[in-house]
Parts: C-alpha cells; sequence; structure tokens
C-alpha cells in the first residue's frame, strides 16, 4: 500500500502474509535479512510517528499555515531516506 499526500491509500500489491522476520530462513541468512529489512522497518516506523504528531498537531490547532506545512514535509523527507516519491 502506497499512501497519497491525504493518506489516501493505493494498493499496490496484495500480500496475505508480507515476511518481516529476519530470523526464518537459517542463522546464515539472518545477518543479511536483517540489513535489509531493520532499515526499512526503522524508517517507516519513524515516518509514522512524524505522521501521526504532524496529524494530532493539525487537530488541535497548532499548526500555524505554510510554514509549520513546509517544516513538517522537510521532517518526512528526513524520516524517509532514499525513497523515491511518486506521488
Amino acid at each position: 500500500v502506497m499512501f497519497g499526500e491525504g493518506l489516501e491509500p493505493f494498493v499496490l500489491e496484495v500480500n496475505a502474509g508480507p515476511n518481516i522476520a529476519v530470523d526464518d530462513r537459517g542463522e546464515e541468512s539472518s545477518s543479511l535479512l536483517a540489513s535489509l529489512k531493520g532499515p526499512l522497518l526503522q524508517q517507516l516506523a519513524k515516518w509514522a510517528a512524524v505522521r501521526v504528531a504532524r496529524n494530532r498537531a493539525t487537530e488541535a490547532g497548532i499548526t500555524s499555515g505554510n510554514s509549520d506545512k513546509g517544516e513538517w514535509d522537510v521532517k518526512e523527507r528526513e524520516a524517509l531516506q532514499n525513497w523515491t516519491r511518486v506521488l
């Protein structure tokens, strides 16, 4: 699932059981899987935290217009390093 600017979801692929485990392929693969999946999950968690904080600030009326929007956009870009944004 990819999310648009307004957090509207776009389904790109349906996977009934996405594998985010790093220890299910044997010890010899664990370090490789951790090096691939770990940063992905860390960035997604950081981005999600930024989005939640942004939404809470907006709902609470703490934002002050376009300058805050720009600051939040920067925080989101920093959270998702090396990602391509298509929307």
